[in-house]
């Protein structure tokens, strides 16, 4: 065997790279962002997502434009490891920027059932609802807010908007205005993007996941780790994976000691008319995200 493909998920990879870096075989590890990950000193691992320091960073720019009218934040997050990492940085991130974070709850992996905490949240009256989430969780607590009541001004899930069927075309109406991390998109001004989500429909019938876009990146890195290096023998491609940049359908890769990108950017996407648009930061796009997100 000359090369290997990741798992999925912080979880599975922070146990997988374990033996792989014992055995010094590089990975590039198509979904892993918790921290955790890339703080044990490894030099064999590689990521393809931003890190989990690194994601909260988008939302917690653009509140900064709004603070004149935010007063108070709530943040709902999942019992997983990577949702746990982004809630550490979030909310260090809120409380150093000066906001007040009013409610900071934790719920089970795979929670369905919102209503208390929702319900708790509302009477607190926050101006943004953070949900650091996997799925399907985000569909179950944008339901559940309508059905409480509870319209703030701003709406935020870690996924759900990304998966186009089941959260837009689901909710439907109620999916409208919710803003999401961005993780990946096809109008990001990155070589190939727009061609793999045009191949991606015509071959499935279906845009790509975030999940099948990070797949792709990393075997876009790795093939040209292998080109660079010119034999498949794993230490001369780590060590051209720790020395060489590389540019896919997200953008360029540099990689730092950890097995970090350098050039990591995160963003937002919003739903606007039935359709996940890139709205911040200003540099990626043109669309301005709607705030308060919610329509009357």
């Amino acid at each position: 065997m000359d090369l290997l493909f990741s798992p999925w998920g912080s979880g599975h990879n922070f146990a997988v790279t374990a033996v792989t870096e014992k055995h010094q075989f590089p990975v590039v590890m198509a979904s892993a962002a918790a921290d955790s990950i890339f703080n044990r000193g490894f030099k064999y691992i590689f990521s393809t997502v931003n890190i989990a320091s690194v994601m909260p960073s988008a939302v917690v720019s653009y509140l900064k434009t709004k603070r004149d009218e935010i007063r108070s934040v709530a943040v709902l997050y999942e019992n997983f490891l990577f949702t746990a990492s982004l809630r550490d940085t979030l909310v260090g991130e809120l409380k150093a920027a000066g906001f007040n974070v009013v409610a900071d709850e934790r719920y089970p992996l795979g929670g369905k059932d919102f209503t208390s905490l929702l319900i708790k949240v509302k009477s607190l009256n926050p101006d943004p609802l953070l949900v650091y989430n996997s799925m399907p969780a985000s569909i179950y607590a944008t339901r559940q807010m309508r059905e409480v009541g509870f319209v703030p001004k701003f709406y935020f899930v870690n996924i759900g908007p990304m998966f186009a069927k089941e959260f837009v075309e689901g909710l439907g109406p109620q999916s409208e205005g919710v803003v999401e991390f961005g993780f990946w998109h096809p109008d990001l001004p990155y070589p190939g993007a727009k061609d793999f989500a045009g191949r991606y429909q015509a071959k499935y019938g279906h845009p790509p996941s975030t999940d099948s876009a990070y797949a792709y990146m990393a075997a876009q890195i790795l093939m040209q780790a292998v080109e660079k290096a010119g034999v498949l023998e794993r230490e001369r491609i780590a060590e051209t994976l720790r020395r060489e940049e590389f540019v896919c359908i997200g953008g360029k890769f540099k990689y730092d000691a950890r097995g970090v990108n350098l050039y990591q950017k995160p963003f937002l996407a919003q739903v606007l008319g039935g359709k996940r648009e890139i709205v911040w930061p200003p540099e990626l796009t043109k669309v301005q995200l709607r705030f308060p997100v919610f329509t009357k």
